[in-house]
């Protein structure tokens, strides 16, 4: 039922997101065809960016990138933008963290509800993150494309795919999709890599923290945003450049990994 829904949007945005190139932010960075080594061929992206041709320039040198860390709650996302972040300001590079929800009034309110403080009913909760990821684009002060103006690479933990992968569950996929088309237009990715793991251990290492849990972290809810990132890739992924990255392993192995591919793709 999902997979026909998935399908069902994706022939309703088809003239919007076949017809039409997004409108990236930098010219030197055009998405890259790199196939990432992945884990489970299930969950494969397969050279993505040759199923679109490339995308327009937004700036010129020097380069600045985007790039956005997905995955499971769990899947080690922080520790590896730390990483990056410390390999970048070690080469001299300027580094901006940010991460959705944002620390923005919009954000905030998003926390309060997954934090169980209220109930609201699962489409607003898509709607406020829509809402939520357009001031991160383009709050005057904090948005990310100031930030990127400004010299830094931006390095965010979830963007859009979050959105369809958590909230269509709850939420017809292509109305969530519709939500975002603005940012996918505005703002895509340079990088997207997914921390891929298996919700049984993610589960174990979201209870490992001796925290209360959150909204999304059980494992059936987290076993079907797997499988729902795997198809926002497939479907709303069309140009980027997105990587799955196997995260069961040494955290080290992983930030070698990671670096590679930033690496590739400032370098190529």
């Amino acid at each position: 039922l999902q997979l026909l829904q998935w399908l069902q949007w994706l022939q309703l945005l088809q003239p919007e997101t076949r017809n039409s190139q997004p409108e990236p932010h930098n010219p030197n960075l055009a998405t890259r065809t790199s196939q990432p080594a992945t884990r489970n061929p299930n969950l494969a992206t397969r050279n993505l960016a040759t199923r679109t041709s490339q995308p327009e320039p937004r700036n010129p040198q020097p380069a600045t990138m985007f790039i956005v860390i997905e995955g499971l709650d769990g899947s080690g996302k922080t520790t590896q933008i730390d990483m990056l972040r410390d390999r970048l300001q070690g080469q001299g590079e300027a580094c901006h963290l940010t991460a959705e929800p944002t620390e923005l009034p919009t954000g905030k309110l998003i926390r309060s509800i997954l934090q169980h403080e209220f109930k609201a009913d699962p489409k607003t909760v898509a709607a406020l993150y829509a809402a939520d990821r357009i001031e991160h684009i383009f709050n005057e002060e904090e948005g990310m494309l100031k930030q990127l103006a400004d010299g830094y690479h931006v390095i965010s933990s979830r963007y859009y795919f979050s959105s369809l992968a958590y909230q269509s569950e709850f939420a017809e996929p292509g109305w969530i999709a519709s939500l975002n088309m603005l940012a996918k237009r505005t703002l895509p990715a340079d990088i997207t890599i997914f921390l891929d793991l298996e919700p049984e251990v993610s589960m174990q290492r979201i209870e490992s923290r001796g925290e209360e849990t959150e909204l999304f972290e059980t494992k059936e809810k987290l076993t079907h945003v797997r499988e729902s990132f795997q198809l926002a890739f497939q479907h709303f992924g069309e140009g980027e450049n997105i990587h799955i990255v196997d995260a069961s392993g040494d955290p080290i192995d992983i930030a070698d990994q990671i670096w590679a591919i930033v690496e590739g793709f400032a370098n190529a």
